[in-house]
This record gives structure tokens, sequence and C-alpha cells, in this order.
């Protein structure tokens, strides 16, 4: 075969290496269909396109290139391999035979090509309403929202993270049942119509990987609505367009808990430091026993306590000065997942954090009733996370009940 200059592409050999590792990224493992490990490419117009599919996500990257090339499947992996071992700030490549050729050093490399026809569709141009989200703060809220997700497979709604626009504002909120978080990412475009879209997980954490920390600049995220054959709603169709990529999957399916009733409205305000309440946590779960996971945390005017407490590994305690900052009673007792805390204190990232809980109430069998807390830091209220408690097991008394408390038979330990 003879080798026209038409037929010759040559691109940046970084640049090509930086955009097979993203399709890479996409890509199906080893054990799925062979041409589910390949990627797609043409050139052409002083582009070349390179595609990959899971069946799931899809992702088309774009980078500048001269020449043209027809369209054609090759091994991503093995490609990737050859173009990153090249030494040559550029890389030269053709089809021959029914092979890539791939140039981008010293030597040449030969892979086995695939016809195109045998790849999945994957969708290149965006449709539906558009959103437009600024790049670096959304992958940082991304980022927060996917530690909520839910990671069970029983509840396929909140597998996922909510991203809503309502009365000009714009909330992203990620639940596992046990604790949620919720974070408010700015207010949209004038134009924006409101909406409510569920983004797969695995699209959520594709987009982080496919930006970088403080990236500048918008992405855009188009919305297509779907009606199946019965004329009623289906999951939406979702591209995420970047700096020269489309991302494409579809909404989760199913209905996202209806989040302002799950916020409490609390009472009591507590604040701590953020960091040696995270420190205390850490040191005090150490004793917790593997069958029950939980501390203990009683919140009062100048110092909270973290304890625990098990058979198994004895018991360890920690002292966090703290400030009553009002709203009900001074003395609260309560008890958390001390790896939600930790996730809840890691993702916050002011000096000192507030907690606001309402006090406990008395159950029908002497014990108490307790409430979520929320979480947020003091200075920037953007993030704010709902705890579920876990039980302390504790009698009803005034130091439980606080106000309360009812010294009567039924109520007392």
């Amino acid at each position: 075969m003879t080798i026209t200059t038409e037929a010759k592409v040559t691109i940046e050999r970084k640049s090509m290496v930086k955009a097979l590792e993203k399709i890479n990224r996409v890509l199906a493992n080893r054990g799925s269909k062979p041409v589910l490990q390949h990627v797609r490419m043409d050139a052409a117009d002083g582009r070349l396109w390179l595609a990959g599919t899971d069946l799931e996500l899809s992702l088309t990257v774009h980078l500048p290139a001269e020449g043209e090339m027809p369209r054609c499947l090759v091994p991503c992996r093995e490609l990737l391999q050859r173009v990153k071992t090249g030494s040559n700030p550029v890389c030269s490549i053709w089809q021959e035979d029914e092979h890539l050729i791939v140039n981008g050093g010293n030597a040449h490399h030969r892979l086995a090509i695939m016809t195109p026809d045998e790849y999945p569709n994957i969708p290149l141009q965006p449709e539906g309403r558009m959103l437009s989200l600024p790049t670096g703060s959304f992958r940082e809220s991304l980022q927060t929202a996917l530690v909520g997700v839910a990671r069970e497979n029983t509840r396929y709604a909140i597998n996922g993270v909510l991203l809503e626009v309502k009365a000009g504002r714009m909330h992203m909120v990620a639940t596992d049942g046990r604790r949620m978080v919720v974070i408010e990412i700015g207010r949209p475009e004038a134009s924006a119509q409101d909406m409510a879209v569920i983004l797969p997980a695995r699209l959520c954490q594709m987009i982080v990987r496919l930006t970088e920390q403080y990236e500048p600049g918008t992405l855009k995220l188009y919305v297509k609505e779907n009606q199946d054959a019965k004329g009623e709603k289906s999951p939406s169709s979702l591209y995420v367009v970047g700096n020269g990529w489309v991302l494409h999957g579809m909404e989760i399916d199913g209905h996202f808990p209806c989040w302002r009733d799950v916020v409490p409205k609390n009472e009591s305000k507590f604040m701590l430091d953020r960091q040696e309440f995270l420190t205390t946590v850490r040191e005090v779960s150490t004793a917790c026993a593997s069958y029950s996971p939980g501390v203990q945390v009683r919140l009062a005017t100048d110092q909270t306590t973290v304890t625990a407490r098990s058979a198994e590994n004895g018991e360890s305690s920690g002292q966090v000065t703290s400030r009553f900052i009002g709203g009900g009673d001074s003395l609260i007792l309560t008890g958390f997942n001390p790896q939600f805390l930790e996730d809840v204190l890691k993702t916050l990232t002011g000096k000192n954090v507030l907690i606001e809980v309402k006090q406990n109430t008395p159950a029908t069998n002497g014990d108490i009733h307790q409430y979520p807390a929320v979480f947020y830091d003091w200075a920037d209220r953007r993030v704010k996370w709902v705890v579920m408690p876990v039980g302390i097991h504790a009698k009803a008394s005034p130091e439980s009940l606080g106000s309360n408390y009812r010294d009567t038979p039924g109520a007392a330990a």
C-alpha cells in the first residue's frame, strides 16, 4: 500500500498520550467483548478524533493534527503503550494493510485494526437543555458529593448525585440513607430553567478524572429528556462537554428522596475546632467494636467528650474544646459512626465546624430517641452534612434528655 500525505497523520506525542489515557479510563476491562477494548479513531479537517465506550459511558476526545485518516478501531492499551514509549516530540500514524503504523521515535509499530462497523454507536452531538458550570468548583463539589453516594445496589436512585436547579439556586445532593450532603454550587445563568437530574456516580467520577483541580473555564451539561414507547418519561441522555472532550451517559432511573424534608430543623448549636475534633475521633475510634462501630459524643458548653468502649478493645476517651452558640439545651448526649464523622470533617475545609442537633426525647421503653445532626463550616455554609445518629444505649436521665427529662417512673432510669 502506498502511503500518501492525506493518509498520514502527524500529532504532538504528549497530547496523544493524554488523550489515549482519558479514553482508556472509560473502556471496559479485559473480560468484556474484545471490541470494547478498542479506541475508534479518524482524522479530518485538522483534528484527530478518538472515541471509546463500555456501553455505560462513552467519551470522545479531539485534538489538533495534520493530515487525514479513515476511521478504524485500534487496541487502546497497546496503542497507548507504543505512543507513550516514543522519544520524538511528534508522532506519526497511518494505515497500511489492515494495520495501524505508529512512529513516535526510532521504531515503527504495527497494530492490527478492526473495521468500525463492529463498534457501538457513540453520540457526538450534544442535545437538550444546557447548563453552564464552573469547572473547578463543580469538580470540587462532585468530589465531596461522591463521599456520600450509596454503594449498595438495592437503592438504585441514590447510587448517584442529584443536580437540582430550582428558583434561581443550584444544589448538588447525595445520600446513602444514613448520611446526606447538600452542596450549594452557586446561582445558574438567568436563562436556566428549573430541572432535576440524577447523575450516575461513575459519570461523576469520570468528570473528576477528566478535569483538574482549580481548572478555569466552564463545563457544559446537556440534558435531553426521553420518552418510552408509551410516551412516559424515561431516563434522560446526559452530555458533558469539557475542554476537547464530550462525555455521554444516561441518567439514573428512579426518584431521588425529597432532600429538603430530610434536613432537620435543629436547635442546639455547638462550635468546635474541626481539625482537633477530627484527630480526637480518629484516635478514640480505635476502641470501637468491629461488629458495632460507634462513638459517644457529649456536646457541652465548653468541652465536648468523645468516648468509645467495647469488650474486645477496652475504652478510649478524648476531649475537644467547644463553644455553645445557643438555640436550645447546652448539653446533648448522642453518638455517631466514626467513619461518617471522619468523612464529614475531611470534606469540610474551614477552621471551625458547627454542629446543630435537637435534644433527645424519651422512648417508650425507657431509653432515649436521638436525632440527626447537621454539620457545616462556621464561615462557609455552602456544604451541609446531615448524619444519622447511632444508638448509645443510654437510659432516660437528666444527662441524656436535658430539658425533655420528666422525673416520672416511666422516664427515670
